[in-house]
């Protein structure tokens, strides 16, 4: 019963700081608006969003499971040329 409060309540805490961040883009949105055309704002959200992700790729590797091959992520060619191909047809 414990244990299952406990998942209530972080699942909770997630889905309130969706809702906090989600609120927040909005409100950024509509401001940035005010100041740059559509394709530039656009640009600019998907560059910070780009090297938000970036700088998060030495922490999922860490917290994710342990493998047999020690490689880093940055070495990873493939990954490269998949993430950007995707950053083409995304564009």
């Amino acid at each position: 019963m414990r244990e299952e409060t406990a998942y209530q309540l972080k699942h909770s805490a997630l889905l309130f700081l969706t809702a906090v961040i989600w609120g927040n883009a909005f409100v950024v949105q509509v401001l940035g608006m005010d100041y740059m055309g559509p394709l530039t704002f656009t640009w600019a959200r998907s560059l910070a969003g780009g090297l938000f992700l970036l700088l998060l790729l030495p922490v999922i590797d860490r917290l994710g499971p342990p493998s047999s091959k020690k490689s880093s992520p940055w070495a990873d060619k493939t990954l490269w040329i998949g993430g950007f191909l995707m950053g083409v047809c995304l564009y």
